[in-house]
């Protein structure tokens, strides 16, 4: 997080408004995934066989956290509460589009 508030700062940086998003998300990430490690949640696709083991997105560590319950007491709102409702596969057909632009500079 403080990566992305650092580049955010700079004010000659191109595409810096891409690359804080990118960073706040992936801090979200990390921490969503820590959360269910410390409560020894899996973090992980179910594997099959012959594939490797492929760690879940953000979209569904949001949704194992709100599911089991695992959200701190004094984080709530209204906010909190649409975004965990949000749909696992829209979330992550928006992320996608969103990358494949930014990518696409």
């Amino acid at each position: 997080m403080l990566s992305a508030v650092e580049i955010y700062n700079k004010p000659q940086m191109t595409y810096r408004d891409e690359v804080t998003v990118m960073l706040v998300v992936n801090a979200w990430e990390l921490a969503l995934n820590a959360t269910l490690r410390q409560k020894n949640r899996s973090i992980f696709h179910a594997k099959q066989r012959g594939e490797r083991y492929l760690s879940i997105g953000i979209d569904h560590a949001l949704g194992r956290v709100t599911a089991n319950n695992l959200r701190p007491a004094d984080i709530d709102g209204p906010a909190v509460t649409a975004t965990s409702r949000r749909s696992p596969s829209t979330a992550t057909a928006q992320s996608t589009f969103t990358t494949r632009r930014i990518l696409a500079r």
